[in-house]
């Protein structure tokens, strides 16, 4: 037998108390509105027809997700969208150089 000479130790599987409140709180909303289902599926369609009429943009996925891949078609992947892709990649090294910058411990 091992005794541990700290505190105890407790292992449990069990979801966190804000979880468990934040999922039975979920559940009841779908329980008391069960239509927020259509309305949710009408919107995704939607969305995914304004998408797919932007010119150079592709959509995939199923109508009814709520999650959206947009991807740049491949005939403008190459050139069409270099002067932007440049501007994309010099905005995200200055964003990722000011994030290594700061110092955490001092706020």
């Amino acid at each position: 037998m091992m005794w541990l000479p700290l505190l105890g130790y407790c292992f449990s599987a069990a979801l966190p108390p804000l979880l468990a409140t934040a999922t039975k709180n979920a559940i009841e909303m779908m329980d008391q509105n069960p239509t927020m289902f259509e309305i949710l599926h009408e919107n995704c369609k939607l969305v995914q027809d304004a998408f797919s009429n932007i010119h150079g943009l592709e959509i995939c996925g199923d109508s009814v997700s709520p999650i959206k891949h947009l991807r740049i078609s491949a005939k403008y992947s190459s050139s069409y969208f270099d002067n932007d892709r440049k501007k994309i990649q010099k905005t995200t090294q200055r964003i990722v150089e000011e994030v290594k910058s700061i110092n955490y411990y001092a706020l």
